[in-house]
């Protein structure tokens, strides 16, 4: 009796034990809380196409400007004109000019006699003939007229006129602005009449052909592992060098400004043409997922993989970049993976389904 007694107490007291929990239900396609999705080649154009310009060289630039106020005589150059360095573009009369002209002149005729007389003077303060004084003011009225000759041959010479012949600008007062670089009539803001002087900007524009760099607004750091391209309207592609010269945030807090170096250091554009930087991922395993796709954990970004028999796995990934409704991860997916376009919904339904498997 005692063994049949003691059997039938086991039995009871394991009948009154709590089932296990069951497994978690798989997220089947009638269960999902969010779509699934098939990771894709990068295709989306926000993330790998962007709007980008050449940068020219500065020495690859020029503008024409005039140093004294005149009047526009005759302008030798229009719009796409092609003009070499030191070519003269446009002549003003300049009333600046001949001012500066008749004061060098001038300067030169008083200085001759004041020489004259200042070294005669000399000679006979020596023998005691001649006052101190007299002397000194001399050298006070040679200074004068030598800083007037200096300061007329400075306007001179930067008017383009030769300080050494004061009456040849006498007879014409003519200033002849001259390309300082080699290059292409950009624009002419000048008419033929027109008063124009130092602060009235540049009569002629000039653009010139050197190294340049392509400038182009990222929506953040340059994605790892792609390789940059810079497409013009009009050309042929020109591959840039992989790493970035210098990044630098907009001013507008709206993202990165980029500037890229050709791949070939000889290669020579114009300043301001227009194109797209074209971001190309050069690994195969770098796709396209929505951007809800990646949930962080623990300083991770993974996504949610979904198994033929309904069962999730988070796979780790790299966040290669991300703009918009779309991002380019790198990792361990295939073509025919499901992935879960929303990671967080798919947590919260599995961290529900752990709860509720879970109640006693």
């Amino acid at each position: 009796m005692r063994p049949l007694a003691l059997s039938a107490v086991l039995a009871l007291a394991l009948g009154c034990q709590a089932p296990p929990p069951p497994a978690p239900a798989p997220l089947g396609p009638s269960s999902s809380p969010t779509r699934w999705v098939h990771p894709a080649p990068p295709r989306d154009a926000t993330l790998l196409v962007l709007p980008a310009r050449t940068v020219g060289d500065p020495s690859a630039r020029g503008a024409v400007s005039p140093l004294l106020h005149g009047r526009v005589e005759a302008l030798h150059v229009r719009p796409g004109d092609r003009v070499a360095v030191d070519a003269p573009v446009a002549e003003m009369a300049s009333p600046d000019a001949l001012q500066a002209a008749a004061a060098l002149r001038a300067a030169r005729h008083q200085l001759k006699p004041v020489t004259q007389r200042l070294q005669e003077l000399r000679r006979l303060r020596k023998q005691g003939l001649a006052a101190s004084d007299t002397v000194y003011a001399l050298v006070a009225q040679q200074a004068a007229l030598e800083a007037e000759a200096e300061t007329a041959k400075a306007t001179l010479r930067a008017a383009g006129l030769a300080d050494a012949a004061p009456d040849a600008a006498l007879r014409n007062g003519r200033l002849v602005l001259r390309s300082p670089v080699a290059g292409v009539v950009r624009a002419v803001h000048a008419r033929l009449g027109e008063v124009r002087g130092p602060d009235d900007g540049p009569l002629v524009e000039i653009l010139g052909v050197g190294p340049a760099r392509i400038e182009a607004r990222l929506p953040r750091q340059v994605p790892a592992g792609a390789t940059p391209v810079f497409a013009p309207l009009d050309g042929e592609p020109v591959p840039l060098a992989v790493e970035p010269v210098a990044q630098a945030p907009a001013l507008d807090d709206s993202g990165q400004i980029a500037w890229f170096a050709p791949a070939d250091p000889a290669l020579t554009l114009p300043h301001g043409l227009r194109g797209e930087l074209r971001l190309v991922p050069a690994s195969a395993d770098i796709v396209e997922l929505p951007r809800a796709a990646v949930v962080m954990d623990g300083g991770q970004a993974t996504v949610a993989r979904r198994g033929a028999d309904g069962a999730v796995a988070w796979v780790p990934v790299e966040v290669v970049s991300g703009a918009g409704a779309t991002a380019l991860v790198r990792g361990p997916l295939r073509a025919e993976d499901e992935v879960a376009a929303d990671g967080r919904k798919v947590r919260a339904a599995l961290h529900l389904a752990a709860a509720d498997g879970g109640a006693p």
